[in-house]
């Protein structure tokens, strides 16, 4: 999981030393982000997770595998912007769309 960080911590500092300390930070977020966040290829033998979120505008999908090491593992992921009609629907009829 990334560090929790403000986006201001990652600004430029006024002081000479803040720059590097911000460099810092944003190598180590880059290097978490590209070693946690792999695809697994599907195996239809094991266990699917589909989880779902909605918002107002848009809704997101994230299909994850159990795998060997007993974790679940990254299968695809979605995410779509909602359009003026559908933003009306229900919350549970939103993330059925992405079931669809």
């Amino acid at each position: 999981m990334l560090p929790n960080h403000s986006i201001s911590s990652l600004r430029r500092e006024k002081s000479g030393n803040g720059l590097r300390k911000n460099k810092g930070h944003l190598k180590n977020s880059k290097h978490l982000i590209m070693s946690t966040l792999s695809l697994v290829q599907p195996n239809q033998d094991v266990l699917f997770r589909l989880e779902t979120n909605a918002s107002g505008y848009a809704t997101g999908a994230v299909q994850s595998q159990l795998c060997d090491d007993g974790k679940w593992h990254l299968v695809g992921l979605s995410s779509k912007g909602l359009d003026l009609a559908k933003r009306n629907y229900e919350v549970h009829d939103k993330e059925l769309l992405l079931v669809i």
